[in-house]
């Protein structure tokens, strides 16, 4: 029982320490939509190295009080913002805004 243990908890600390430590390979900017008198709020994700065009996704959060990083008051869990951090690190932009 106790080898079990401590073969749980080594392979535990192991799946911790296995994290991506590299730096960021993209760049988030807030974005200010002005439509008449209304403001949309949103944040545009773009890969650093823009030397030439990129694809856009446009990441629209689904349905109830869903933020643009897909929290919402019952569970936070940041979906869209590891999307689109995924999107980037493989060349795509992304535009996600709160609706």
């Amino acid at each position: 029982m106790k080898k079990a243990f401590v073969f749980l908890a080594v392979l535990f600390l192991s799946f911790v320490n296995a994290q991506d430590k590299s730096e960021k390979t993209f760049k988030e900017s807030p974005l200010v939509l002005k439509i008449n008198v209304v403001e949309i709020f949103g944040t545009l994700t773009t890969p650093n190295n823009l030397t030439k065009r990129v694809p856009v996704a446009l990441i629209i959060s689904g349905s109830g009080p869903t933020d643009r990083d897909g929290n919402n008051p019952m569970m936070k869990n940041n979906s869209l913002k590891m999307l689109s951090e995924a999107l980037a690190k493989n060349g795509i932009a992304t535009l996600r805004y709160d609706k």
